[in-house]
């Protein structure tokens, strides 16, 4: 009876601990401000941002969602290019650089041998540039999609125009310079 007496006056103990005095943090003071607030459009927006240059990560947003290549374009900066791809193998490249706009809407699970690697290949090289650990993402803006799209806009010329090059070829069925 005495075991029974001690472990319910420790459960006790833990219980009055728990609850802690008004001195104690609590949970939301321990969260980085703002964390767990929400406006109203981003609560019911069906997409999440990604660190980037916010200028940039807001153009990928536009971008992302445009609705039609003319959407996709007006998005995009001067000297700049996009790409982004979605779980359905979907991958759109617009470019914009030297003032000519195109975009390629391209089905990568279409492409076949050497055309499919060096276009994927130029598009995860382009989506994933300034992304990884030390980068300068000054040039990089993401976004992504709650649906899985991934969309990114690069301000480097050489990934830029690589891409582009990449696309305008996978879409003309053209082969690639490794073929």
């Amino acid at each position: 009876m005495k075991a029974v007496g001690l472990l319910v006056t420790g459960v006790a103990a833990l219980a009055l601990a728990a609850c802690g005095g008004q001195d104690e943090a609590s949970p939301a003071d321990t969260q980085p401000a703002g964390a767990g607030t929400e406006t109203a459009g981003e609560a019911e927006s069906p997409t999440q941002a990604l660190v980037g240059n916010a200028e940039l990560d807001h153009a990928a947003e536009d971008a992302c969602r445009g609705e039609d290549d003319a959407a996709v374009l007006a998005a995009l900066p001067d000297g700049a290019a996009f790409s982004s791809r979605g779980p359905d193998g979907m991958v759109v490249v617009a470019c914009k650089l030297d003032g000519d706009g195109s975009v390629y809407r391209v089905d990568s699970t279409a492409l076949e041998g050497d055309m499919r690697s060096t276009f994927d290949l130029a598009a995860a090289e382009h989506m994933r540039f300034g992304l990884r650990p030390n980068d300068d993402r000054s040039g990089t803006g993401v976004y992504r999609m709650r649906d899985g799209r991934f969309c990114a806009i690069q301000t480097e010329r050489e990934i830029s125009e690589r891409v582009c090059e990449a696309a305008a070829q996978a879409a003309a069925g053209e082969p690639t310079a490794n073929n």
